[in-house]
């Protein structure tokens, strides 16, 4: 069986951007939106774990499931940090939880063009709650809906020495998304021709071998 590499790993922390712009996080209404970060709205830091201990490192491949705790808190003050994304279902709100056993359980699965979906491991995860403010909820009657975002690699811990490692060699440090377009035509190269033999008109020619031709004599 043919295994590609996921990039995502269990232990690992992400943010998650919705395709409305705006990465995931706890509202002060008291549940998850993908909406504008302010004084009531603070992105989630998500930390993607196979068990409460959160501490293995592996691959997530399609049909894994994990729990997701959100090492951020609340935005203005940073209550309930370090909780579980908990299993709200059929229209409310995915919120906090301090309790392990009331985690939500998760799916995460590559989508085109550098993008995951989040689903739920025997349910789908869709969205909830108005445009401006989109909320997510597991969904029962609905196995295979999923949420599709741009993961983003950051550090769980932002005063770890390893962070110095995050960027690698490359140019573009953003190397885990890419955009979707439309390749550019391959520019061709073609390799360099001789320059032409120069021509003359007919009289100039005769003149020029008769020229040619005295020259070998004399050089005999």
């Amino acid at each position: 069986m043919t295994r590609c590499n996921t990039k995502s790993q269990l232990g690992k922390c992400y943010t998650f951007t919705f395709e409305n712009g705006y990465r995931f996080g706890y509202n002060s209404a008291g549940f998850y939106t993908a909406s504008d970060e302010n004084r009531t709205q603070q992105f989630g830091k998500f930390q993607l774990c196979l068990d409460e201990s959160c501490t293995a490192i592996a691959d997530i491949n399609p049909g894994v499931g994990f729990s997701i705790k959100d090492i951020h808190g609340q935005a203005n003050g940073g209550q309930n940090c370090k909780q579980w994304l908990n299993n709200a279902r059929d229209g409310e709100h995915i919120t906090k939880t301090p309790d392990y056993s009331q985690a939500g359980v998760f799916v995460l699965t590559k989508w085109p063009c550098g993008k995951y979906c989040l689903g739920g491991l025997d349910t789908g995860v869709g969205p909830t709650c108005p445009t401006e403010m989109v909320g997510a909820t597991f969904t029962t009657l609905d196995d295979q809906s999923c949420i599709p975002m741009v993961l983003l690699e950051v550090p769980c811990d932002i005063r770890a020495a390893v962070n110095n490692c995050f960027w690698d060699s490359k140019a573009d440090q953003c190397s885990e998304y890419r955009e979707c377009t439309v390749p550019a035509p391959p520019i061709i190269v073609y390799p360099p021709q001789p320059p032409a033999s120069p021509t003359y008109p007919a009289d100039e020619q005769a003149v020029l071998n008769a020229t040619i031709s005295v020259g070998a004599e004399v050089a005999v």
